[in-house]
């Protein structure tokens, strides 16, 4: 079919769809645009269906301030002048003696974050011509022909290659503590047992399936973490009176809600340089892809997850920042504006509209999977969700995976292992560095690293555990 619109051809086709909305057969035009991938046809829906209004509102928020992708509005690399800050900061650490590291004893502040703020006039200004990683998934739009799939995916996985990047992460990562790491003897009950032992990890009590320690249990598939982020202000005793922690020392942390733990059970540590440098590589490696939030300045929080083959460890399919509810309020004009998606009774922390950058390193990949709703289906349980192998990427050693917002309102993922019978894991871990970009500042008790409840927080308190943990480990 061929239609003519002012001097225009447009090549399209008639589908008929049914709508169990509105329990009808409609006659539905598609239009086609150029993919980005095999240059063929990609689908764009302009009708009236509730699927073309919910892609209509994905193409108004991604033109909203904040979410633009900036391709078309400045260089595709990093500003030269924070990339000579970077090349500075990655020099002095190399040159550093392990043994008496200054920039080992020192925090990451928010001056430090606001030192790498990009102003309105360097978005267009002179960039480095250097490119410090390689793209090698996602980044494509929806084409039944390359893809077979209607939905494209703007989130991406990059290969780094510069050898200078490579070199000082395998230096940064000696900063974990490497008792926690399997080995090719381990067991179940040995592996825990150090981890158990360690206090590098956050002390994280779960509830699901049983109440556990999860640093102690080995039925749980959660991997471990631990959580560091950027301080604002310095260690303090607070005096007041609005909830717990009278009396007792206290630092501002940005924090990072968690959907599966209530808040007396959130953590935090202040931000190492070590990771902060890590951030800053793959902000500079992911800056092509980053929202114009996400290229303001660099991440403000750090979650490294630590993954074990042994224990079976991974992560369901889930959103970071919205839910399915959200398609549905759109969908039926009750809401218009995203707030995020706040938990356990705390705001929403990670800045809309901002990315999540994972840095792999360890032993084994894994397998990062994008699902995403049904054409007919779109308001339909996370069970009914279908994928396809380039809504797939495998996160091996020295990968960045840059998360989108839109995607996140469209779709859900989640990261696995590949296993096979033969297959002896008792060695195998991947530790992800999750970056991301937070708003919410609060205080984290110096003694346990976990946050102090305000008044409107003690009533969900469900955690009386004694936590053996302190900022500077």
């Amino acid at each position: 079919m061929i239609v003519q619109t002012s001097m225009v051809v447009v090549v399209g086709r008639v589908n008929l769809l049914y709508c169990p909305g509105r329990n009808v057969l409609i006659l539905k035009l598609i239009f086609f645009k150029e993919c980005t991938i095999c240059s063929d046809s990609t689908i764009h829906y302009i009708d009236e269906t509730l699927q073309g209004m919910w892609y209509d509102h994905l193409k108004q928020c991604r033109k909203k301030e904040g979410y633009q992708l900036l391709s078309t509005k400045n260089p595709v690399s990093i500003p030269k002048r924070l990339n000579d800050k970077i090349l500075a900061l990655q020099q002095t650490f190399l040159n550093e003696d392990n043994n008496n590291n200054q920039m080992k004893r020192t925090w990451v502040t928010v001056e430090d974050i606001n030192s790498f703020y990009i102003m309105d006039s360097e978005i267009k200004g002179q960039a480095t011509s250097n490119e410090f990683g390689e793209l090698i998934g996602g980044r494509f739009s929806g084409c039944l022909k390359c893809h077979q799939c209607y939905v494209g995916l703007w989130s991406c996985n990059i290969q780094l290659k510069n050898e200078d990047d490579i070199c000082l992460l395998n230096k940064i990562v000696r900063d974990v503590d490497f008792s926690i790491l399997p080995t090719s003897n381990d067991t179940k009950e040995s592996l825990i047992k150090r981890i158990s032992n360690s206090k590098y990890l956050d002390d994280i009590v779960i509830y699901y399936p049983t109440y556990s320690v999860l640093n102690e249990t080995i039925q749980s598939h959660q991997p471990k973490r631990r959580s560091e982020g950027v301080v604002m202000g310095s260690t303090y005793r607070y005096d007041g009176n609005d909830g717990d922690g009278e009396g007792k020392f206290v630092i501002k942390l940005p924090n990072y809600t968690s959907y599966v733990r209530h808040p007396d059970n959130w953590h935090g540590r202040p931000m190492k340089n070590s990771t902060f440098l890590a951030g800053l590589i793959c902000w500079r490696a992911g800056w092509p892809y980053l929202t114009e939030i996400s290229r303001r300045c660099p991440p403000t929080h750090c979650q490294i997850l630590f993954y074990y083959g042994v224990f079976k460890s991974h992560i369901g399919q889930h959103r970071d920042n919205s839910n399915t509810q959200y398609i549905k309020d759109i969908l039926s004009g009750k809401v218009q504006k995203k707030k995020g998606h706040p938990s356990g009774g705390g705001e929403n922390s990670q800045i809309l509209g901002s990315n999540v950058l994972v840095l792999t390193v360890g032993s084994k990949p894994m397998l990062f999977k994008f699902k995403y709703p049904r054409p007919t289906n779109l308001t339909g349980k996370r069970g009914t969700y279908e994928t396809n192998p380039n809504h797939q990427f495998t996160c091996g050693n020295m990968t960045i995976s840059v998360l989108d917002p839109i995607d996140d309102l469209m779709m859900t993922h989640g990261v696995t292992f590949l296993y096979k019978k033969a297959d002896d894991v008792n060695s195998w871990y991947r530790i992800g560095y999750c970056f991301r970009w937070l708003s919410s500042f609060k205080d984290f008790y110096v003694d346990s690293c976990t946050m102090r409840l305000d008044a409107k927080l003690v009533s969900k308190k469900r955690s009386n555990r004694t936590m053996n943990r302190n900022i500077f480990t």
